[in-house]
């Protein structure tokens, strides 16, 4: 009797330590499940403000069809590297603008693509176009036959300036007009000169770096245009070949009005 009573007290100690133990898993398992569910949630709501299109519906087509201009259509068409088109009035700078980013093709390409040694009117492969940067840089050549860019250097003479305050740059989807705000004769730098590099100016990431840029086209600038312009504005700057000096450039700056 003694030893049947014995192991009756032992299997009913056992079974209280298995229901202990039962429920100390269940409450573990119960931690796990709500911590997990509020790691998922919070991993949700993580990529949602960092990548909000995740969650978010997609824009419609049409709400984000924006119609070509008319005659930018005709040109894209022809080239679908076309960015953009430039004319100054009373000059004989009039053409469309081109845009590769991987090289120099324009250079010494025109328009149609074939080989031609005045080339196109181009924005640095340097710049980005979508989104656009702060300041498009546009190069052209300096043509002796008055082609391309040559009329920039007429912008050395401020009365030439004043009968041709405007430049007219269109992109794909709208007219728009620049105002110059400064011309002046440049160069081409070593990459270790420690000096303003106007052609590097693409964008300006902080109010101090667009200030130094203000500061020096200003200082540059061969006159006095009178134009303010601020850290907000978008820009193009034009440049071309200026032969008073090695590597000499011929630049000329404009905010969009």
């Amino acid at each position: 009797m003694k030893t049947y009573s014995s192991r009756g007290k032992k299997h009913h100690t056992k079974l209280k330590r298995n229901i202990k133990w039962a429920l100390v898993f269940i409450i573990l398992g119960a931690v796990f499940v709500t911590s997990t569910i509020a790691m998922v949630l919070r991993t949700k709501k993580n990529v949602h403000y960092e990548n909000p299109e995740v969650l978010l519906p997609p824009v419609s087509d049409e709400d984000e069809f924006v119609q070509m201009l008319d005659y930018m259509e005709k040109l894209y068409n022809q080239n679908s590297d076309l960015v953009g088109y430039i004319h100054i009035e009373g000059t004989n700078i009039d053409g469309p603008v081109v845009y590769t980013a991987t090289d120099d093709f324009y250079l010494s390409h025109g328009f149609d693509k074939q080989q031609r040694i005045e080339g196109s009117f181009f924005v640095d492969k340097y710049n980005t176009v979508e989104p656009r940067d702060d300041n498009l840089i546009i190069h052209g050549h300096n043509m002796n036959n008055g082609s391309m860019f040559h009329d920039l250097v007429k912008y050395k003479d401020k009365n030439f300036y004043l009968n041709h305050q405007t430049i007219r740059f269109d992109s794909l989807y709208e007219t728009a007009e620049y105002e110059i705000v400064a011309a002046f004769v440049s160069q081409v730098f070593n990459k270790s000169d420690n000096v303003f590099k106007y052609y590097k100016e693409y964008n300006f990431e902080t109010e101090e770096a667009f200030l130094n840029f203000r500061d020096n086209i200003k200082q540059l600038s061969l006159y006095d245009t009178g134009v303010n312009i601020e850290y907000e504005d978008e820009f193009i700057t034009l440049s071309t070949c200026e032969y008073s000096k090695e590597d000499g450039r011929m630049v000329v700056i404009a905010r969009k009005k």
